[in-house]
C-alpha cells in the first residue's frame, strides 16, 4: 500500500527499488516475462517464457507449482528456489520463493510458495484547461499458497489443489495528494484445481481451473470517464493504454496437451488453450451501452528438446483479449539452459536463458528476456 510519507507521484515513469538480499541465501533466478492471464500475476517462470505461455501438461518441479500443480507428481524432485521477474511493459517486478518435495513420497507432492509483486504504470488525461497530463499508479500485492498433488493408478492420474491467500491494491494519488483506489482492494482466499492424465508415457493431458475462488477485479472499464479526486476535462476519454485491461487474477479454464515422440521428457510437443471468463465480462467495449460477457481466448504451442543436459525451447502464442480485434496480440519465445541432476545425497543445479517477443498488437511491441539459476537437492532418505 502507498506509504503516508510517500511523495506525490511525479507523473514521470517511476523507478522501483526492491530488496533482493533474502534470495541470496539459496539461489538466484531472473526473468522478464509478459503478464498474460495466469494464476500468479507477473510470475510465470523462465520455461513458460521460452514456450510463449504453453507447456503446462509437460511442466515439472517449480514450473508445475506455478502453472499446473497436478504435474508436481509426474517427476520426483526436491527443490528450493527463489525467483525474481520483471515485466518491461508494465514496469512490474515480482519476487517469489518456493519449496517443493515430490521425492520423499512418490505418490504425493507438496509445495509452498510466496509471491510479492509491484508495478508502476500511468494514466493519461486532459486537465480542465485542455492540457495533457498523466498520473502514476501503483499496483502491488502478495500471494501465499500451498500445493498438494496426488498420483493415482500407478502414475496415470494426477490430482492437485492449490489454496492461496491473495492481497492486491491498485492506487494513485489525487490532486490533494490523497491515496485513491483505481479498483476494489483484493483481500481474499483463492483456490486452483488441476488434473493431469498420463497416456503410456507418450502423452499427457491436463485441465485446470484457476482462481475458482478469489478473482481480482479488473483495473478499469470502458465506462470509466474520470478519476476520483482529479479534475479532468469532460468529454475527453482517459488514456489507459499503458495499463492492461485484463485482471491480474482472472477466473480461467486451461487445457494442455503434451506429446512425447521419444517416450520421455527429452522431446515434448505442447499445445495449450486458456479461457478467461472475468476480464471482459460485464464490459461495454463496443460502445453500444450493453454489458457484454466476452470470454478472452489464448492459444499457444511450443517444443522442448533436451539434448543431454541442455533443454532447448521455442514457442508461439496468440491472445485475443477483448471483443474487438484491435487489441489482439501475438508472441514468440525461445530459450535454452543447462541442468545438472543431483546424485544420491548430492546437490544439482540448473541455469536457463530465454526471451519472448510480442510480434503484433497495439502500440507497445514488448521485448522480454530472462535467465534463471536454481538448486535441486536429493537428500538421502
Amino acid at each position: 500500500m502507498l506509504s503516508p510519507s510517500m511523495p506525490r507521484f511525479s507523473r514521470k515513469p517511476g523507478q522501483t527499488a526492491l530488496n533482493l538480499s533474502f534470495c541470496a541465501c539459496v539461489c538466484a533466478s531472473v526473468a522478464f516475462v509478459p503478464a498474460v492471464a495466469q494464476a500468479n500475476p507477473y510470475l510465470d517462470g523462465v520455461r513458460q517464457l521460452s514456450l510463449a505461455g504453453s507447456g503446462r501438461a509437460s511442466a515439472t518441479g517449480v514450473d508445475a507449482i506455478l502453472v499446473n500443480p497436478s504435474a508436481v507428481t509426474t517427476t520426483q524432485q526436491f527443490s528450493i528456489m527463489p525467483v525474481y521477474q520483471y515485466s518491461v511493459a508494465r514496469n512490474g517486478h515480482a519476487l517469489g520463493a518456493f519449496i517443493l518435495d515430490s521425492l520423499n513420497n512418490p505418490r504425493f507432492g507438496l509445495g509452498l510458495g510466496y509471491t510479492f509483486y509491484r508495478a508502476e504504470q500511468s494514466i493519461g488525461y486532459s486537465t480542465p484547461e485542455g492540457a495533457p497530463e498523466r498520473v502514476d499508479t501503483l499496483n502491488l500485492g502478495h500471494e501465499v499458497y500451498g500445493v498438494l498433488s496426488a498420483r493415482l493408478f500407478k502414475g496415470i492420474w494426477h490430482l492437485a489443489m492449490k489454496p492461496k491467500w491473495q492481497y492486491s491494491v491498485f492506487q494513485y494519488r489525487d490532486d490533494e495528494g490523497q491515496v485513491q483506489n483505481l479498483k476494489d482492494k483484493m483481500n481474499t482466499f483463492g483456490l486452483d484445481l488441476a488434473t493431469t492424465i498420463s497416456i503410456l508415457q507418450w502423452a499427457r493431458v491436463s485441465v485446470s481451473g484457476e482462481n475458482l475462488v478469489g478473482v481480482d477485479p479488473v483495473p478499469w472499464s470502458s465506462e470509466q470517464v474520470g478519476l476520483s479526486g482529479i479534475e479532468v476535462l469532460e468529454g475527453v476519454p482517459l488514456d489507459f493504454s499503458k495499463i492492461p485491461r485484463v485482471s491480474g487474477a482472472p477466473r480461467t479454464l486451461t487445457h494442455s496437451l503434451a506429446v512425447f515422440p521419444l517416450g520421455d521428457l527429452r522431446l515434448s510437443l505442447n499445445v495449450d488453450g486458456v479461457y478467461d471468463f472475468t476480464s471482459y465480462w460485464d464490459s461495454d467495449d463496443d460502445g453500444d451501452g450493453k454489458a457484454d460477457k466476452h470470454t478472452r481466448l489464448m492459444y499457444g504451442g511450443g517444443v522442448e528438446f533436451v539434448a543431454g543436459p541442455v533443454p532447448i525451447r521455442v514457442g508461439g502464442s496468440w491472445d485475443q483479449r477483448g471483443p474487438s480485434e484491435d487489441d489482439d496480440r501475438a508472441y514468440v519465445g525461445a530459450g535454452a539452459g543447462f541442468v545438472k541432476t543431483a546424485g544420491e545425497g548430492g546437490v544439482g543445479w540448473e541455469v536457463g536463458l530465454g526471451f519472448s517477443q510480442q510480434v503484433s498488437g497495439p502500440r507497445q511491441l514488448d521485448t522480454i528476456i530472462g535467465a534463471h539459476i536454481g538448486l535441486r537437492l536429493r537428500p538421502q532418505l
